[in-house]
């Protein structure tokens, strides 16, 4: 031996190096349980030494058996490890690359940004099987969300945090969050968020203790509103989790009348929803009205699910004419078979009796038009043109001035889904407010548009007097036209709004609508058009946000390189960073589906990233040096 307690030279031997390869290989086992980039290099190291034993001791036994493959490490073979080193090469790479993110995002400068970067980050090391990892991020978000100035957003961030550590198992460590909570408000929210996913997860002790947690944290709140509305949304979210006799039971003690009927007609909606026994509930509830409308789920429910008698015998216990009507018309709604179109006329002149006996116009609207859906599906195509001439009639009637703009775009919107273009055009004519008047016409044009008449739906455009509405149709009828028709006339139309831009008077509805033409630009395939026009605009982080959804288009077509370059063009140094994040975290859970771009090639990407980012960082801490 040597003066170290080594072999000498002449000492080392083919036994030798198959001990050096077995602690290696042991080294390696060890290290899956904590980084698998390590246990990688180690499992790699060890064929290494294991195949160099042939070739310097070629005559030896061991190099037979080598040869042969007639050999074990432990109870692994040679292809075992080879199986190993091909399972890890996956998980490797995304670790080196989760790490890297990991890097950059505990480097953002906004703490907000730093703790909910890092807590994306957190699953994905999750997902990938390293929950020691994940733990280890999920703190730093935790510790990034303490350290947010604003209260309200700390408050948001914390909770995010609280509900990923619930998300992995670890609820102490998310019911821990809660002590930071300083509004008893935030506190509830995340008891009963945590104790829902308790339920979720078939573990209904623990949800039930965080619940009564809830429970008395609301009796301790010094202001009795805030106590009363606190019980409402525990007696909610114990709905939600299917604790309906305990939820009602909560909703019961509620000492403010309106809120306690408010919580205990939520508890029944989502009993009609599941399709659960809910009349012992709705008798809990005293007020006609409020047991009229549960009256109408009861019956939509019914229907939707196929029993129309059930569903009738539910509208005929409805007192009030206008929810009558409503109920009539839903269930009316659900024959969609030729067959039972007569039960459905049948059903909707029931509901159009009825709603002549109410006197608020605007229910009497609104009953007529879920009428005419009906019967448009039913090809009643005169007796719909009648009844929306009726409604025009009433918006009329309407006592309330201010009020009868908001009816008669209304009008025209369902005119129009109804192909009852003529009457739309007909209430155009009435409307004396002007923006009212506007957004008319621009649905009149999308409507033109949508069939293909593109030049028609221009004209229609051009008698808008606002340029932000004009543009704003411009859009929509760009949106509603199949992309390959109309290509020129739609690129001149956004010429068009670029060289009339000095027409808008904010500085901030330019912005926006540069914004909107670079990204319909970017969607007709004019990219560097698209690009050229941001760079017009004012606001950074306009601009910054408007490269973000120019990358994303890019990405969505399966172009990533082009959008990776365009998210270096965005300016801010946080911001640049943090969509690089959203973009790692958007691949690693299979947001985008590429046939070129595969998500270790990502890896390079990230790399690049967090060297630009370490470059301007020791750059900044020079110039603050000096």
């Amino acid at each position: 031996m040597t003066a170290k307690g080594k072999p000498g030279r002449g000492r080392i031997n083919e036994n030798f190096i198959f001990i050096q390869a077995f602690s290696l290989f042991q080294q390696a086992q060890a290290e899956e349980k904590t980084s698998f980039i390590k246990a990688l290099n180690l499992y790699k190291q060890t064929l290494s030494l294991i195949d160099s034993i042939p070739d310097k001791f070629p005559s030896s036994s061991l190099a037979l058996k080598i040869a042969q493959r007639r050999f074990r490490l432990g109870k692994t073979t040679y292809s075992g490890i080879q199986k190993k080193i091909e399972s890890l090469r996956l998980k490797a790479s995304h670790e080196e690359t989760l790490e890297i993110l990991h890097d950059c995002a505990r480097n953002l400068s906004q703490p907000e940004q730093r703790a909910e970067k890092l807590s994306d980050i957190a699953l994905l090391f999750h997902s990938n099987g390293q929950k020691s990892h994940c733990l280890r991020v999920l703190s730093k978000a935790s510790e990034a969300a303490e350290d947010i100035a604003d209260l309200s957003s700390r408050s948001r961030l914390l909770h995010i945090v609280a509900l990923k550590y619930a998300e992995i198992g670890e609820f102490e460590r998310a019911l821990t969050l809660s002590v930071f909570l300083t509004d008893l408000s935030d506190q509830v929210r995340l008891l009963t968020d945590l104790g829902s996913t308790y339920y979720q997860k078939k573990m209904p002790e623990r949800a039930r203790q965080l619940f009564f947690n809830a429970i008395e944290l609301a009796e301790r709140a010094a202001d009795e509103e805030q106590s009363i509305a606190l019980t409402s949304w525990i007696a909610y979210k114990l709905a939600e989790s299917e604790e309906y006799f305990w939820a009602l039971e909560i909703a019961e003690s509620i000492a403010s009348e309106e809120y306690r009927c408010s919580a205990i007609h939520q508890i029944v909606e989502r009993l009609i929803s599941s399709g659960k026994f809910f009349q012992e509930f709705a008798r809990k509830i005293d007020r006609p009205d409020a047991k009229a409308e549960l009256m109408v789920s009861m019956a939509m429910k019914y229907a939707a699910d196929g029993y129309f008698s059930q569903a009738r015998e539910a509208v005929e216990s409805i007192g009030s004419i206008s929810l009558k009507s409503q109920a009539l018309l839903a269930v009316a709604s659900e024959y969609r078979e030729k067959i039972h179109q007569s039960s459905a006329i049948e059903l909707v002149d029931e509901a159009l009796n009825l709603s002549a006996k109410i006197v608020e116009p605007e229910a009497r609207i609104h009953s007529i038009v879920r009428a005419c859906g009906i019967l448009a599906f039913h090809k009643q195509d005169s007796r719909v043109a009648q009844l929306m001439e009726q409604s025009v009639k009433l918006v009329a009637t309407i006592p309330q001035d201010f009020r009868r703009p908001e009816f008669y775009t209304y009008l025209v919107k369902n005119a129009l889904e109804l192909n009852q273009l003529a009457i739309a055009e007909e209430i155009v004519s009435v409307i004396s407010d002007k923006n009212a008047r506007n957004l008319a016409i621009s649905d009149i044009a999308v409507r033109h548009a949508f069939l293909d008449n593109f030049s028609l739906a221009q004209k229609k455009i051009a008698a808008i007097d606002d340029p932000f509405q004009k543009f704003q149709a411009i859009f929509r009828i760009i949106d509603i036209n199949p992309e390959n028709r109309n290509l020129r006339a739609k690129l001149a139309l956004l010429n068009e709004i670029v060289e009339n831009l000095p027409q808008l008077q904010k500085r901030e509805n330019s912005d926006q609508i540069l914004a909107e033409c670079s990204v319909h630009l970017a969607r007709l395939e004019k990219f560097h058009s698209a690009l050229q026009v941001q760079e017009a605009i004012k606001s950074d982080q306009a601009r910054d946000e408007l490269l973000w959804k120019l990358a994303e288009l890019k990405f969505r077509g399966d172009f990533f390189i082009e959008g990776i370059e365009i998210i270096r063009l965005i300016k801010n140094q946080d911001s640049r960073i943090s969509r690089l994040i959203q973009l790692g975290v958007a691949i690693h859970s299979g947001k985008y589906k590429s046939e070129t771009f595969k998500i270790y090639d990502f890896l390079p990407v990230a790399f690049s990233f967090w060297l630009e980012e370490k470059e301007i960082s020791e750059i900044r801490s020079l110039q603050n040096k000096l």
